[in-house]
Order: structure tokens, then C-alpha cells, then sequence
């Protein structure tokens, strides 16, 4: 499964538990529903900049995000997001 789908699926499962709207969402980070939508659908790649909106306003762990969608081990991801301790 493409990096993009994967992250759209996380992103939708966690919105959808957390019952918050693609309306929501959107104002929280910042752009359209339409958008969310097609980030969740896959459309769409997210910049890594509403990608990191998307983990915050969603409280989806980043570095998990991460493994899933790139295929990082988890201290690759904590790498590469300069999160390691």
C-alpha cells in the first residue's frame, strides 16, 4: 500500500474515533474539508507540514505515523523527525 493511502486510513480510523468532523479538522489545521477528504482518501500526499498539523490536531503518535507510512523502524522515524533522546 502507497505511503499516502496508509497515512489516509490511520488519519481517518483516528478521526472517526474521536468523532471529529472533517470540518473540524480542517479549521484546526488550516485548509478545507474537501482537502482532508482527499488526504484520507488517498488523493493527495499531505506536505510534511499538514501532515505534522494533521498527527498534532489528531494526537496520532508521529513517530508511529511515520513507521507505518515509510516503513521506518520506530527509532529511524524518531531520527528523522530529531526526536530522539
Amino acid at each position: 500500500m502507497k505511503p499516502k493511502k496508509k497515512f489516509g486510513e490511520i488519519m481517518r480510523k483516528t478521526r472517526k474515533e474521536q468523532g471529529v468532523t472533517h470540518n473540524e479538522l480542517a479549521r484546526t489545521i488550516g485548509t478545507s474539508p474537501e482537502y482532508c477528504r482527499a488526504i484520507e482518501k488517498g488523493e493527495y500526499a499531505a506536505p510534511w507540514t499538514t501532515w505534522v498539523k494533521i498527527c498534532m490536531a489528531l494526537k496520532i503518535d508521529i513517530t508511529v505515523a511515520a513507521e507505518s507510512c515509510v516503513r521506518l523502524t520506530s527509532d529511524e522515524a524518531k531520527d528523522v523527525l530529531s526526536l530522539k533522546s
